[in-house]
C-alpha cells in the first residue's frame, strides 16, 4: 500500500538524520572497526589465534551481468554489539577477517555500519524506514536476531540465498542453527553466533552438579534463575524445563500452542521449589542472566541458570565455578538458544552474489571459531568448536548441549506465548493459582 506523502517525508527525515549521525559516529569501513576497550575478557585456558585468510575455496556462483561498472561497495549493517566485539591482545577479529575477504576479492569493498540491535533507530526500525522511503539507503547485508527472520522474509524484506549456496557450510551447522535459518524450506539467513542456557555452580559444594529435580531436593542448594521475565519475555529457564518435558510451542498448523501436561508439570516444579526452599526466595524478582549471576557471586545461590556468554566472560573471576546442564525432571539434556545470522537485503543480482561470497567467507570454520572465541559466544558450526576452545571438558559439553538445543519461538509467536507463560509463572509463584489452573488459563488465553 503506498504511504502518504507525510508518512514518506517522516520516514525520509528520520532515516537521513540517523544515517547522517551514523556516518559521522558509527559508520566504519572494515579496516576501521576498532576493538571495544571495555569489552569482556576471554575464558581461561583459551588459545589466541591469528585470523589468517582461509584457504577454503568458496562456492562457485554463476556470473551475473554487472549492474554498475567498477568495484562493488557492499554495505553491511551489524549490531554494534558484534561490530565492536573485543578480541584478545587488542586485535580486532572482525576487521582482520573482513580485510582477508577484501584481499581475496579486491573488487568487493565492505563497509560495516554498526547499528543499535533493537528499538527506535535500531536494525529493524531502520530497515523498514529505508526500504519504504529510501530504498537506495538500505543495506546489502544485515545481521538479525533469527527470531525476526520469518516475518521479515514473508514481508519480502529479505532475499533468499541461492539454493546452491555453500552446502558444506550449511551441512556443518548444528541442527538448531539449520532450522533457524529456514523459512518455508528456503534459507533466508545464515547463523554465525549463538548463546545457550546452562548452569554454573559452586564446585566447592558439589563434586558433580545436580542433573534431576530429585537431585536438587536431596542436596542443600539454593537455586536461582530468571523467573521474572525480561522486557516481557518469559525466561529461557522455564522454556528449557517445558521442552525437556516434551512441550511444543505450536500445533500441527503452526499456530502458537502449548501442551497442558508439560506446562502443568513445569509449573509444579516452580511451586515445589518455593515451598521446599530449593529456590532462592526472590526468584520472581530476577529478570536477566546478569541479575542471576549477581546472586551467585554474592553467595546467595549455589547453583544458577546462566548464559554461556556470561559464563565465558566471568569464569576467570569466579575461581570456584563449575558448569553443567540445567537440572530437569528426568535428567534430559535441554537448553534454549538465542542466535544471530547474516541475511541479504539487496535485490540486485550482482550484489546478491557478492553478498553470498562475503557471508560464506565470514562463516568459514576458522573465522566462525575465532570471532566467537573473541566475543565470548558460541560457534554454530560443528567443525569450529575444536578451534574455538582448548578447554576440552567445556568444549565437549557445549557440543552435546548444542546438538540438543531448541530455538526460542519466532518473534511473532513468542509475543503471545511470552504473555500467557509469564502470567502463569507469576500466578504460581505468588500462590494465586495452582499449577493446574494456571496451565489451563494459559492454554485458554492462547486459544482465544
Amino acid at each position: 500500500m503506498p504511504i502518504s506523502t507525510r508518512r514518506r517525508s517522516s520516514f525520509v527525515i528520520r532515516l537521513l538524520f540517523t544515517l547522517a549521525v551514523s556516518s559521522i559516529a558509527l559508520l566504519v569501513s572494515a579496516c576501521d572497526v576498532g576493538a571495544n576497550p571495555s569489552g569482556t575478557s576471554q575464558s581461561a585456558g583459551t588459545p589466541v589465534a591469528t585470523v589468517a585468510a582461509p584457504s577454503l575455496m568458496l562456492t562457485p556462483l554463476i556470473p551475473t551481468p554487472a549492474s554498475t561498472p567498477g568495484p562493488l561497495n557492499l554495505s553491511v549493517w551489524m549490531s554494534d554489539e558484534f561490530a565492536l566485539a573485543p578480541a584478545a591482545n587488542g586485535g580486532d577479529v572482525l576487521t582482520t577477517t573482513v580485510a582477508g575477504f577484501q584481499s581475496a576479492f579486491p573488487d568487493i569493498h565492505i563497509t560495516i555500519a554498526p547499528k543499535k540491535a533493537t528499538g527506535k533507530g535500531g536494525l529493524l526500525d531502520l530497515l523498514s524506514a529505508s526500504e519504504d522511503a529510501l530504498p537506495q539507503a538500505a543495506p546489502d547485508v544485515i545481521t538479525l536476531d533469527l527470531r525476526d527472520v520469518p516475518q521479515l522474509a514473508r514481508d519480502n524484506r529479505l532475499q533468499p540465498f541461492d539454493p546452491r549456496f555453500a552446502p558444506t557450510t550449511l551441512n556443518d551447522l548444528f541442527p538448531f542453527a539449520r532450522g533457524a535459518a529456514q523459512v518455508e524450506g528456503r534459507v533466508y539467513a545464515i547463523p554465525f553466533t549463538t548463546d545457550a542456557l546452562h548452569i554454573a555452580y559452586d564446585n566447592t559444594q558439589f563434586k558433580t552438579p545436580p542433573q534431576t529435580w530429585n537431585d536438587l531436593q536431596t542436596t542443600t542448594v539454593k537455586y536461582a534463575f530468571a523467573a521474572g521475565g525480561d522486557s516481557g519475555q518469559v525466561g529461557d529457564s522455564f522454556l528449557a524445563q517445558y521442552v525437556a518435558l516434551g512441550g511444543k510451542f505450536s500445533d500441527a498448523s503452526g499456530k502458537p500452542a502449548l501442551d497442558r501436561t508439560p506446562l502443568r508439570t513445569a509449573l509444579e516444579f516452580y511451586r515445589s521449589g518455593i515451598t521446599q526452599g530449593t529456590l532462592v526466595t526472590n526468584v520472581l524478582a530476577l529478570k536477566t542472566s546478569d541479575d542471576v549471576w549477581k546472586q551467585f557471586t554474592a553467595g546467595k545461590a549455589t547453583i544458577v541458570d546462566t548464559s554461556a556468554r556470561i559464563f565465558l566472560s566471568e569464569r576467570g573471576a569466579a575461581r570456584t565455578v563449575g558448569f553443567g546442564a540445567v537440572p530437569t525432571r528426568d535428567g534430559n539434556l535441554s537448553t534454549i538458544t538465542r542466535s544471530w545470522g547474516y541475511a541479504i537485503v539487496t535485490k540486485d543480482a550482482t550484489r546478491h552474489a557478492a553478498a553470498e561470497r562475503f557471508v560464506e567467507w565470514m562463516l568459514t570454520t576458522e573465522n566462525n571459531a575465532n570471532w566467537n572465541r573473541a566475543s565470548n559466544r558460541l560457534p554454530v558450526r560443528r567443525s569450529a568448536v575444536t578451534l574455538w576452545s582448548s578447554d576440552t571438558a567445556y568444549r565437549d559439553f557445549i557440543t552435546q548441549l548444542l546438538n540438543a538445543a531448541v530455538n526460542r519461538p519466532p518473534a511473532t509467536a513468542s509475543k503471545m506465548l511470552d504473555v500467557v507463560l509469564q502470567s502463569a509463572i507469576n500466578d504460581v509463584l505468588v500462590n494465586n493459582l495452582s499449577p493446574s489452573d494456571a496451565a489451563d488459563k494459559a492454554i485458554a488465553a492462547l486459544a482465544r
